[in-house]
C-alpha cells in the first residue's frame, strides 16, 4: 500500500501469503505511526501468521530517510494484534542505519591477519556490524552496498587497513575480511562509512567503528619487515609468534596442512623431540651463564638499551637512524643455545637416551622438573611394590613400552633391563627356576659326597651313609645288598667320565671358566656389532647365548 492509502481492519486474519521479496503479509509506505506521512494503518484484533518473504514476512514498512527516531515504532498503533511464524521476520523496515551487533568495542588482532582467521584460530567472538532496519535488525535484502573503511592510530605512529572497502552480504558488513597493518601495542581506530539510499527518498551514511588492539602473530607464526604475520618455514619454530628460530639438532620441526592434493609443510609451534631424545629442563649453568644473556642483550638498542628486536635477531642502526633487525648469526647464537635461553629446555647432548630404542620421541613438551645425571644400571628396576608418581607418569608418555622415568631409564614392575638397556617382559612362570634350583641343588649334594678336601671319600663310608639312610631295605635283603656295594668298587663307564670331569673342575677351573665367558660375550656379539651376520651364526646366538641370558634376567623379576 502507498502512502496515499489507507488502511482499517478490525479482526481480521493475513494468512499464508507470499512475496517474492518483501511484506509477505502487508506491506507499507513511509513512516509508521505518522498520520499524514504515509499509509495511514487502523487496525485491532488483527493476526498475521504464517506469511513469506525474504525480509519482513509479516508487515514491511519502507522509510524515508533520515528516519526521525523519535517516531514510535510500526507495531505500536496495532492493538490486540498477533503477529507469529511468518518467514522471514514477523515486523521489518527498509534500511535505517549502521550498528554493532556484537557487543564488544574493541578487538585484538595482530598486524598483517585476517580478522577471520585469528578470531577462529583463538576462539574469540568476531565483531559483526551491519545495516539494519528500525529494529536493530539486517537488512537481508542488501548485498550491494559498498562500505569505506578508515583506519588511524590513536598514537602518533602510522596504521593502515586492507581491504579499503567491503561489500555488504545480506545485510552484514564482513569486518573478518579486515586485517590492520601496525606496530606491535598500538591501539587502532577503524571507522566504517556505509551509504544508505532509501526505496522512497532521501539517503544517509552509516557509520560504526571498532577499536582494535595489535597483539602478536598465532603461535607457529612470525612478523615480517613489512608488519604482516607469515606461518614459519618447514625447520623453524614459533612459540610466542614473534620469530621463527632454526630447530634443534635433536627436534623435528616441521608439519603438513591441507588435504592430499594440496599437502604443505610449514615450521610449528614448538619442537618436537626425535627417536632416542628425551626433553627436559636446560641447565642452569646456560640458563643463567653468560651465553644466554649475551642472546638477550643483543637484541637491544645500541644508543638507547630498549629492546628494539626479537629474541634471536640484533639491530642494525643505519645512518638516518633508522633500526633494521637480523637473526644473530649460528656462531654466536646455536639452535640448541636459543632453545635453552628462549623456553628453558633441552634435547641435545644432555638428554640423549641410554638406549635409542627407549624413547620414542614424538613429545613437544618438556617430561618433567628434575634433572637425571646418573641413569640406573642395567640390573636396576621398579619393584612391584614402588608407587609410580604422577611426574614420572607424564615423563614416560613417549618411552617405548615397559621404560619409565627420566630418559625412560627405568622399567615398569615386572618388566627387567637387558644389558642392551631394553626393558623385556618378565617370565610369565618361574618352573624353569624351580628345575634349575632341584638340578642344582642336587649336584652341589653329590659333589659334596664325592669330594672332601679335593680327595675322594671312601667307598666305605658311602655304603655305611647309604645303610642308615635305607636300613629297612638292606635289612630284607642284606646278602643281595652286599653284591651291590661290591659292585660299587667298579664303577660304570659313566660313572667314571663324571668322576674324571669333576676332578678336572677342581684342578683346572679355567678351561670350564673359559667356556662361560665365551656364552657371556657371545650372548652381545648381536646388539654391539653392526656386522651382517650369517643367519646360522644369529640363530645359535639366539638359542644358546642369549637364552641363558634371559633366564638369568629372570631371577630380578
Amino acid at each position: 500500500m502507498d502512502r496515499q492509502s489507507q488502511l482499517r481492519a478490525q479482526v481480521a486474519a493475513l494468512v499464508a501469503n507470499t512475496a517474492v521479496n518483501t511484506g509477505g503479509g502487508l506491506m507499507l509506505e513511509n513512516s509508521p505511526g505518522v498520520t499524514g506521512s504515509g499509509t495511514v494503518v487502523s487496525w485491532r484484533d488483527v493476526a498475521i501468521r504464517h506469511n513469506v518473504a525474504r525480509f519482513g514476512g509479516g508487515v514491511f514498512w519502507t522509510l524515508d530517510l533520515p528516519f526521525p527516531q523519535h517516531i514510535s515504532l510500526p507495531h505500536s498503533p496495532c492493538i490486540h494484534c498477533m503477529l507469529s511464524n511468518n518467514t522471514g521476520r514477523d515486523m521489518a523496515t527498509s534500511a535505517f542505519g549502521v550498528s554493532m551487533l556484537t557487543p564488544q568495542s574493541t578487538f585484538a588482532a595482530p598486524s598483517g591477519m585476517l580478522f577471520a582467521e585469528y578470531a577462529q584460530s583463538t576462539d574469540t567472538i568476531l565483531p559483526v556490524a551491519a545495516i539494519v532496519d528500525l529494529f536493530g535488525q539486517p537488512t537481508a535484502m542488501d548485498s550491494t552496498t559498498q562500505c569505506a573503511v578508515e583506519a588511524s592510530s590513536l598514537r602518533e605512529a602510522v596504521a593502515g587497513v586492507l581491504p579499503l572497502q567491503l561489500q555488504v552480504e545480506s545485510g552484514v558488513i564482513p569486518l573478518g575480511n579486515l586485517q590492520i597493518l601496525a606496530d606491535l601495542n598500538q591501539a587502532v581506530k577503524i571507522e566504517v562509512n556505509c551509504p544508505i539510499q532509501s526505496p522512497l527518498q532521501g539517503s544517509i551514511v552509516g557509520t560504526s567503528s571498532l577499536t582494535v588492539r595489535v597483539v602478536t602473530c598465532l603461535p607457529g607464526w612470525d612478523l615480517t619487515d613489512a608488519r604482516v604475520c607469515r606461518r614459519c618455514l618447514p625447520g623453524t619454530y614459533s612459540t610466542a609468534g614473534l620469530k621463527c628460530l632454526p630447530c634443534p639438532e635433536a627436534a623435528l620441526c616441521e608439519m603438513t596442512l591441507g588435504d592430499k592434493n594440496e599437502e604443505v609443510l610449514v615450521g610449528v609451534v614448538h619442537p618436537v623431540e626425535q627417536e632416542g631424545f628425551w626433553m627436559g629442563p636446560a641447565r642452569q649453568s646456560i640458563v643463567n651463564g653468560d651465553d644466554c644473556a649475551g642472546v638477550h642483550e643483543a637484541r637491544l638498542h645500541p644508543d638507547t638499551g630498549v629492546a628494539v628486536c626479537n629474541f634471536g635477531e640484533r639491530p642494525i642502526v643505519r645512518n638516518d637512524g633508522s633500526v633494521e633487525c637480523e637473526s644473530l648469526p649460528l656462531s654466536e647464537a646455536s639452535p640448541e643455545l636459543l632453545f635453552a635461553c628462549g623456553e628453558g629446555l633441552e634435547l641435545y647432548e644432555l638428554y640423549e637416551c641410554p638406549s635409542e630404542d627407549a624413547c620414542e620421541g614424538g613429545s613437544d613438551t618438556p617430561h618433567s622438573d628434575t634433572l637425571s645425571h646418573s641413569p640406573p644400571t642395567w640390573f636396576r628396576r621398579l619393584s612391584e611394590a614402588d608407587e609410580v608418581a604422577n611426574s614420572e607418569v607424564e615423563a614416560s608418555t613417549t618411552c617405548r613400552e615397559g621404560h619409565v622415568g627420566i630418559l625412560c631409564a627405568r622399567c615398569e614392575p615386572n618388566w627387567v633391563m637387558s644389558k642392551s638397556e631394553v626393558c623385556e617382559p618378565c617370565p610369565e612362570n618361574f618352573l624353569w627356576l624351580y628345575a634349575t634350583a632341584i638340578v642344582g641343588g642336587t649336584a652341589v649334594l653329590g659333589l659334596w659326597g664325592y669330594i672332601d678336601g679335593g680327595n675322594p671319600i671312601p667307598t666305605e663310608e658311602i655304603a655305611a651313609l647309604f645303610h642308615r639312610c635305607c636300613s629297612c631295605f638292606v635289612r630284607k635283603k642284606k646278602k643281595k645288598k652286599r653284591k651291590r656295594l661290591h659292585k660299587l668298587h667298579k664303577s660304570p663307564p659313566v660313572v667314571a667320565y663324571a668322576k674324571r670331569v669333576v676332578k678336572s673342575v677342581i684342578e683346572q677351573p679355567d678351561k670350564y671358566m673359559l667356556l662361560v665367558s665365551f656364552v657371556q660375550v657371545c650372548s652381545e656379539f648381536a646388539s654391539t656389532y653392526t656386522i651382517p651376520w650369517p643367519d646360522s651364526l644369529m640363530n645359535m646366538m639366539k638359542v644358546r647365548c642369549t637364552g641363558w641370558q634371559r633366564r638369568l634376567r629372570g631371577l630380578y623379576c
